[in-house]
């Protein structure tokens, strides 16, 4: 977990064009280890537990987690909980944007079967890097919105 908390840093820092800082935040996930593990052990009760009643509601939950990681990575400051609260707060109304993102990478999973796994070295960063472009412009949505109250 404090490995994937640092690659999905490396990909955000990426998509913000930091290419410079890449190496120095890439294993930032063993120095902030109990924020690495937490966030994403509560996040995946909290998705086990929707998933108890039917498992549509816990993958409507499960979307609505999706930026936890990048809320947690801009906002050392929250504890688990309130980063959990944030992406709720940022993907309303945009679950059905991810889902058809998500979506997309359909063509790609069957050929990267095709290949044996070995597609799969290059679709991963390229779906992580497409989340993380789509939280900034969901950031910059919600920024806008903000304002403009």
């Amino acid at each position: 977990m404090p490995l994937e908390y640092s690659v999905e840093q490396a990909f955000l820092q990426f998509a913000r064009g930091n290419k410079e800082e890449l190496m120095e935040n890439m294993f930032s996930g063993f120095k902030n280890y109990g924020r690495a593990l937490g966030t994403p052990l509560l996040m995946g009760l909290y998705v086990f537990l929707w998933s108890l009643l039917l498992v549509i509601p816990g993958i409507i939950k499960a979307y609505s987690y999706a930026m936890t990681y990048y809320v947690a990575l801009d906002h050392p400051e929250l504890g688990a909980e309130k980063c959990i609260q944030e992406s709720m707060r940022l993907m309303s109304g945009h679950k059905m944007k991810l889902f058809l993102l998500d979506l997309s990478f359909i063509g790609w999973y069957l050929l990267c079967i095709l290949t044996f796994g070995i597609g799969f070295l290059w679709l991963a960063p390229y779906i992580s890097i497409s989340h993380a472009h789509f939280y900034e412009e969901l950031k910059a949505a919600n920024q806008e919105v903000t304002e403009a109250i």
